[in-house]
């Protein structure tokens, strides 16, 4: 049984992937892509993903 930390964890892993995969069907500005990669930097690091979102091109 997963705790609830470590479901949010994988929500939000998932989140970022199905972001990145569905990306290329948007037009982002520069300013909107700025925002995901707050977005995505802030939740990371509340989760420990910061170092996978980077390693994976999402920050």
């Amino acid at each position: 049984m997963l705790t609830r930390y470590a479901r949010r964890k994988n929500a939000v892993r998932q989140k970022a992937i199905d972001w990145q995969s569905d990306a290329e069907n948007h037009n982002y500005s520069w300013g909107e892509l700025a925002e995901w990669q707050s977005y995505f930097e802030r939740i990371g690091r509340r989760y420990g993903l910061l170092s996978e979102f980077r390693e994976n091109g999402i920050c």
